[in-house]
């Protein structure tokens, strides 16, 4: 569907940061939304910690009149990794549900339903 750039904000934790893009690049893989290389979308990653964030992760997408990033995603670094993937694999359900246009009500719940098995999944896929 796109080629996806994927921007890092400066944070101190390089390791968790590659863990994160390595993650993220694996999901549009996966979810094939990295096919189309006509298209460009544009994704600031930010790695924080859950009290300044106020939550374990955050989407923002601004496509719609947006010269900045399509999506911003925050994720904090101050958990678990599994549980850092499964925050990951939660915001990209996300971003696959904004990309195709579908979801049901707010989408927390397919979100929910599927991260830990995404997480699962990436975990077995080796690309850790």
């Amino acid at each position: 569907m796109a080629n996806w750039i994927i921007r890092e904000t400066h944070n101190s934790n390089r390791d968790k940061t590659h863990v994160a893009v390595c993650a993220i690049r694996w999901f549009l893989e996966r979810y094939e939304l990295d096919r189309d290389w006509e298209d460009t979308r544009t994704f600031r990653l930010n790695i924080s910690d859950s009290e300044t964030l106020d939550c374990w992760g955050e989407l923002g997408e601004a496509r719609a009149d947006s010269i900045e990033d399509d999506y911003t995603m925050s994720v904090a670094v101050d958990q678990s990794l599994r549980n850092f993937i499964a925050t990951i694999m939660h915001e990209m359900i996300h971003v696959l549900q904004w990309e195709r246009d579908d979801w049901e009500s707010d989408g927390e719940e397919e979100a929910e339903n599927l991260e830990y098995q995404l997480t699962d999944e990436y975990w077995k896929s080796d690309r850790l």
